[in-house]
């Protein structure tokens, strides 16, 4: 429970500015409950992360690179390739050849492992819950500290 809580808060302070619409921090406060996450939930915490507050699901996200929002729907299932992919763009973790080469979710994921941002149990096809997406979250805050 601590590691939720420090999670939802290290979320918050990262944000610009501390006055968010209520909205937002309800759909922060919500992801934590949910059995899975969706696409659109990882842009909308990236959107905040980018560029301090969600546009929504169509947010410009130019520094994660090619992210296609027409070709995965905002309410299809996270899958934790997928959010490694866009967090090995954001950090810029390109120390691993096969993903250098490829940029397959399968190596984004291992490259994630690897600099412990994700936890290396499973397959980038599993299906991410709310709180496991926090949790990235909160380990990429930790990451970019550590840089």
């Amino acid at each position: 429970m601590k590691k939720i809580t420090a999670a939802m808060v290290i979320l918050l302070m990262s944000l610009s500015t501390f006055a968010k619409p209520m909205s937002e921090i309800d759909f922060i406060d919500s992801l934590d409950s949910k059995k899975v996450a969706t696409y659109g939930d990882a842009v909308k915490l990236f959107a905040f992360q980018l560029i301090g507050r969600s546009n929504g699901f169509n947010a410009d996200l130019s520094a994660l690179g090619s992210i296609d929002t027409k070709k995965t729907g905002k309410d299809e299932p996270l899958k934790k390739g997928e959010i490694a992919n866009m967090t090995a763009r954001y950090l810029k973790l390109s120390d691993s050849l096969m993903y250098k080469m490829t940029g397959f979710n399968r190596y984004a994921f291992r490259v994630c492992a690897a600099h412990g941002i994700m936890n290396e149990d499973g397959s980038e096809n599993d299906i991410m819950s709310g709180m496991e997406l926090l949790e990235v979250f909160n380990q990429i805050s930790e990451y970019k500290e550590r840089r």
